[in-house]
């Protein structure tokens, strides 16, 4: 364990690139995601401004989702 810890001066945050296009990653995991519900027939709809909703066959909304960090942490 002690040689896990030998080589941290090493690290250099600037060696990490920013996300250059965050959207085109979140257009991606709701793909993803609107995938993998589909198998229970159930499907994920954009309601506007970076909010979704996951509806279960047209009977009703089982989730709201967001890709906006803000409107996520105001609903906890």
């Amino acid at each position: 364990m002690f040689e896990l810890f030998q080589e941290l001066d090493r690290f250099n945050l600037d060696d990490y690139r920013e996300f250059s296009d965050i959207n085109a990653d979140f257009a991606k995991l709701i793909a993803f995601f609107s995938d993998s519900v589909s198998d229970k027939r159930q499907s994920i709809r954009p309601i506007g401004d970076g909010m979704f909703e996951l509806v279960n066959g047209g009977t009703g909304r089982l989730a709201l989702l967001t890709t906006d960090r803000e409107k996520a942490q105001e609903s906890e």
